[in-house]
């Protein structure tokens, strides 16, 4: 017996996973509005400011001579600047054990880039290398590679996972079907971005699907539980998923 959805067929379009993203988030919402915002210290970043720093990025990681088909590896936790970047992009956290490690291996330093604009010395900062040109999005086969995550090895020994444009874009699709059958015509929806943005969870339902629903993602850098209902409550959280973090059954509160 054949089991067919009650949806509509979805149609994939053929672009980059960023395009549809920041397509749909601009069809839902006005260019003022909030779309990233830190739990703790309340910065906030606007639609329009992300569209001006994805190409702004994209532009400068391309004047370094980063083109299609290269790899750039993320080592960060969540953050309102959290990128996906040949270099190395480390959040401030964890740049001293890298550039150790990067030592050891005779990597250069200047394929590194920073998330953080703190530091005054070692990797460039990405705030120093975004470009002002006209922003324009360069066409992609939407069947080539977006991300390379990592499993833990759920169904074997753990493994890089390859993602393109077209599933992840797919992915969004379903999960935005899905929302839209329980968010209806309420207003701007409100998520705790919580789950870590380095796995395939967090980038699909969190970053992917939340951003292009026109929602607002409040970004929890580290977890604990105490945090975790402040977040709820100063932020009035609207929308949130599922996360299995053993802090809370060990008594974390």
């Amino acid at each position: 017996m054949i089991f067919e959805s009650k949806l509509p067929n979805i149609n994939v379009p053929d672009i980059n996973l960023a395009q549809f993203v920041l397509d749909e988030c601009k069809s839902r919402t006005q260019a003022h509005d909030a779309v990233f915002v830190d739990s703790e210290t309340n910065e906030a970043i606007t639609v329009e400011q992300l569209e001006l720093f994805v190409h702004g990025f994209a532009n400068g990681l391309r004047k370094r001579g980063i083109n299609e088909g290269d790899v750039v590896a993320t080592v960060a936790g969540n953050s309102l600047t959290n990128a996906q970047c040949k270099a190395i992009v480390v959040g401030d956290g964890m740049l001293d054990t890298v550039t150790q490690a990067l030592d050891l291996l005779e990597y250069p330093i200047d394929h590194i880039l920073a998330l953080d604009e703190s530091r005054t010395n070692g990797p460039t900062s990405i705030f120093r290398m975004l470009t002002n040109t006209a922003p324009a999005f360069t066409p992609v086969d939407h069947n080539s590679a977006a991300y390379l995550c990592y499993s833990s090895g759920t169904t074997g020994k753990p493994k890089g996972v390859i993602l393109t444009h077209a599933n992840m874009i797919a992915n969004a699709m379903q999960i935005n079907g899905l929302k839209q059958l329980d968010i209806g015509t309420r207003l701007q929806e409100t998520y705790l971005g919580l789950a870590p943005f380095c796995h395939a969870y967090g980038l699909s339902y969190v970053l992917h699907s939340s951003v292009s629903l026109g929602g607002r993602i409040i970004v929890m850098r580290n977890y604990s539980f105490p945090l975790f209902l402040r977040a709820i409550e100063q932020h009035r959280i609207t929308f949130g998923y599922v996360y299995a973090y053993d802090t809370v059954g060990r008594g974390g509160a």
